[in-house]
């Protein structure tokens, strides 16, 4: 209790003084700010006479106006009766005599009163004017002497603030003192012989102490319920696993049935790569050959001898140069030539040489098309003569009418429609 009261005491003593500081900060401030205004309305109360000065020089210069109007409006009928006079006395001057010439010259005396009353005005202007722009002189200064109720409103305000923060801070001094004297009095307790003489310092051990046993049951009760938890999972895992050895060698025998399995596929993967090596090699002598019979047809005996490698690259003999050339060296056209000889040729040599079987069909889209006439007439004449004994029926589809005469039967389309079948044993119209 002693420790707490003690405590609580500075606790409250440090909060204390920091808020009196606080007070003190902001008293320090409105003391500055009620100098500066103090300032400025010291500084406006001297244009006070200019304020004055300003509104006598204002009712003077409306004087002169009033006054210079008055003279104007005199100088009218003054004026104008001075000529009218002026008007007569000089017909009579001339028809009379010169006895007249006090009528010419009262005229006269009476327009140049009214002229005088004009100047009189003029003058009286200029001297306004003349007002009116020391006025305007004036004008900045007593502007800022009638800024002087602002200030004096703000240091009206500011005093009052003082003063509250002077109140608040003699009550927050008495606090403070209260404080001190509290805690000046407060006794340490007598502790019994067998205690040791107590001190901060040794609270503070038994507190430090406190909490690292406090800590170390909680890691305890930590590692506790991770072992139950763990106990728990081990449990499961054996409830689950009830019987493993019997499915570990279940398990062994489908691996071991799996590797029997999985040798049978390889040892065929090797027997048909070994097949397909072998119908390689007996295949490209017989495109070759083929090639050599088929395309000295096509290109009209200007290609007479084709190679083919194992890897089906074709190399046609080119009389003109005499040497053998890579396909891609030759034109569009003649390309498509050869690969047309070379799919006839590897399509033969894959029939069944088995007497009496023979595929059904053997299907040709637009492979005339690069050819020109007299081409297509030997390609069309070796579709007569070697194919048809290859294959029970050869389609052909072609844009190129010549081709017709070889055909046992030719269907006409139009936009994909059938137009027309017409074949040896008669016509049909569709």
């Amino acid at each position: 209790e002693y420790v707490n009261m003690k405590q609580q005491f500075e606790t409250e003593l440090r909060s204390s003084s920091k808020r009196l500081e606080t007070i003190d900060h902001r008293i320090e401030e409105k003391r500055r700010r009620l100098s500066e205004i103090r300032g400025e309305i010291e500084l406006r109360r001297k244009f006070k006479d200019a304020s004055l000065k300003l509104q006598k020089i204002k009712e003077l210069a409306d004087s002169k106006e009033r006054e210079a109007q008055n003279s104007e409006r005199k100088a009218r009928p003054f004026e104008f009766l001075g000529i009218m006079v002026s008007l007569v006395g000089i017909p009579l001057i001339i028809m009379l005599g010169i006895k007249y010439l006090a009528v010419l010259s009262i005229g006269l005396v009476i327009a140049l009163y009214g002229v005088q009353l004009h100047a009189r005005a003029g003058q009286l202007r200029k001297e306004r004017a003349d007002l009116l722009e020391e006025a305007r002189e004036l004008g900045t200064a007593a502007e800022k002497y009638r800024e002087i109720n602002k200030f004096l409103e703000e240091e009206e305000r500011i005093d009052r603030e003082i003063e509250q923060l002077e109140q608040e801070r003699s009550t927050l001094v008495e606090e403070i003192d209260g404080i001190r004297t509290s805690l000046e009095s407060l006794l340490e307790p007598e502790l019994p012989p067998d205690v040791p003489e107590f001190s901060p310092a040794i609270l503070k051990e038994i507190e430090i102490e406190f909490r690292r046993w406090t800590q170390e049951l909680g890691n305890r009760k930590g590692q506790l319920k991770q072992l139950e938890d763990r106990l728990v999972s081990i449990r499961e895992y054996l409830e689950r696993n009830a019987g493993i050895e019997e499915k570990i060698e279940e398990q062994q025998k489908k691996v071991k049935e799996l590797e029997r399995k999985l040798n049978t596929v390889k040892y065929a993967i090797k027997l048909l790569e070994e097949s397909a090596e072998t119908s390689r090699k007996a295949v490209i002598p017989a495109v070759s050959e083929g090639m050599s019979t088929i395309l000295p047809v096509i290109t009209l005996n200007r290609y007479l001898a084709v190679a083919v490698n194992e890897s089906y690259d074709v190399f046609v003999y080119d009389s003109s140069a005499g040497e053998y050339k890579e396909l891609r060296s030759f034109s569009g056209g003649t390309q498509d030539q050869i690969l047309l000889s070379m799919r006839l040729a590897f399509t033969l040599s894959l029939v069944p040489s088995v007497r009496g079987a023979h595929p059904e069909f053997l299907f040709l889209d637009e492979v005339l098309a690069s050819s020109d006439s007299e081409r297509r007439e030997k390609i069309m004449e070796l579709m007569a003569r070697n194919l048809k004994k290859s294959f029970k029926q050869v389609i052909v589809i072609s844009h190129q009418e010549d081709v017709l005469r070889y055909a046992d039967t030719k269907v006409e389309m139009r936009d994909g429609v059938v137009e027309r079948i017409s074949s040896s044993w008669g016509d049909e119209a569709i």
